[in-house]
């Protein structure tokens, strides 16, 4: 980022990839639904201040077979409009690959996701729904109630007893996200 920086509190970088630990969240097996939750912020700031953005709080919300929501609080300065300050805003939707369970915990490597119409203007309008975003990685307890918020657009039907996660959520696309909010930004400043 030109000039800029990236911070974290409760996340991590790893490998090119934004890491976020010790979820809470549940996967029913019987309604292939779930949903896991993370706390924490990345935030990203560069290009003489034109570039501020917030990603906080990120949710996968696993809604059947093949499909889930990444979820988030967003705020963003605003390029050519006003700031933006979101919450659970549907940022992408996930393509979920074949799941894998071990140790009581169902996994997903390499979701496709791809950028929503509110993700883009909850992203400042810096590009358009429908980008094709880095894939997302997540995993979380099998069994448990899962908690739905309005955001998802639907609840879940569950049963059996609440669990903690222990699980990893790699948020891999907010490096592609930034990067194409730089790459736009620079044009712009063109």
């Amino acid at each position: 980022i030109a000039g800029g920086s990236i911070s974290t509190s409760g996340a991590t970088q790893s490998g090119g990839a934004f890491v976020w630990g010790g979820g809470n969240g549940a996967f029913n097996e019987a309604d292939s639904k779930g949903r896991v939750s993370y706390s924490g912020t990345v935030s990203f700031t560069g290009h003489q201040g034109k570039l501020d953005l917030k990603i906080s709080n990120p949710r996968i919300q696993v809604n059947g077979r093949g499909s889930a929501n990444l979820i988030a609080d967003i705020t963003s300065k605003g390029l050519n409009g006003p700031d933006v300050a979101k919450s659970g805003v549907v940022i992408a939707t996930l393509a979920l690959p074949a799941s894998s369970t071990s140790d009581g915990k169902i996994s997903w490597s390499n979701a496709p996701a791809t950028l929503t119409a509110a993700g883009a203007e909850a992203f400042g309008g810096f590009y358009q729904g429908g980008t094709a975003m880095d894939s997302v990685s997540f995993s979380f307890p099998l069994g448990g109630e899962v908690v739905c918020d309005a955001s998802s657009g639907t609840l879940a039907a569950t049963g059996a007893d609440g669990a903690t996660a222990g699980a990893l959520g790699a948020i891999a696309f907010l490096l592609l996200g930034i990067g194409l909010v730089a790459a736009r930004r620079r044009r712009v400043e063109a």
